[in-house]
């Protein structure tokens, strides 16, 4: 386990393949997979100014604490291990830009 889970409801309905397992190139799966953490789903925003993503609160995801404002360069990074260490998958990069990115 990389660090504490705060809260993610691993059973949002997500899309799933044949075999039952979450699809990993969905990006309404990575939606939903931020969506359903307590702390990414509130303090992750869109900045309609600057275009990018931010941070409205320091935050720690797994054993990484992220500051308040832009998001840094791992930040992907850190999710996606997040999110495969809680969720068991390991999304795709195109899912994971276009799932942040709705």
């Amino acid at each position: 386990m990389i660090g504490n889970v705060v809260s993610i409801d691993s059973q949002p309905k997500m899309i799933t393949t044949a075999k039952g397992d979450i699809k990993a190139n969905s990006p309404s799966n990575v939606l939903m997979s931020f969506k359903a953490d307590d702390q990414l789903s509130i303090y992750l925003k869109h900045n309609d100014f600057s275009q990018e993503h931010e941070l409205l609160k320091d935050i720690k995801i797994g054993n990484t604490l992220f500051k308040k404002g832009e998001l840094p360069s791992n930040f992907d990074s850190v999710v996606k291990v997040y999110f495969e260490s809680v969720l068991g998958v390991a999304f795709s990069n195109q899912a994971m830009l276009d799932g942040m990115e709705t």
